[in-house]
């Protein structure tokens, strides 16, 4: 099964080693699911990385990126969407999720949430993806 974790699902994986995020993450790194990511989201990530109050250091992005890189599955979208009006840099999400044609878009984002899916691609929190995935 192909899913995408946004921004904020990757952040909060990288920084809580324990918490549901990073369960998620494990499960990609382990092969249960197979995890999408574009380099605009990995571009993101990294900004979000690089602010001072979460402290990470150019070493340390390097190195997490290095590391997801290798078991994401890294899909170039080549589209643009303008679904969400109120966030439009929530449609790079989208945008991959839609050419990777994953079946679930996992979020903290509530403009996502709100959206619930589109185009057949189910958007969920990671605590309602983990249930789904609880025998993988």
């Amino acid at each position: 099964m192909k899913i995408l974790l946004d921004t904020n699902v990757l952040v909060s994986a990288v920084i809580v080693r324990d918490g549901k995020p990073f369960q998620l993450l494990k499960k990609g790194e382990s092969g249960k699911v197979q995890i999408v990511i574009s380099p605009q989201i990995i571009d993101e990530f990294r900004k979000v990385l690089r602010e001072p109050k979460i402290g990470f250091t150019k070493r340390e992005i390097d190195t997490v990126i290095q590391k997801i890189s290798s078991f994401f599955l890294i899909a170039n979208p080549g589209i643009t969407l303008k679904v969400v009006k109120e966030d439009p840099g929530d449609n790079k999400v989208l945008e991959c999720a839609v050419v990777s044609r994953v079946k679930y878009i996992v979020s903290g984002d509530k403009h996502l949430l709100k959206l619930g899916r589109y185009k057949g691609i189910k958007i969920v929190s990671v605590v309602k993806m983990l249930e789904i995935l609880r025998d993988l």
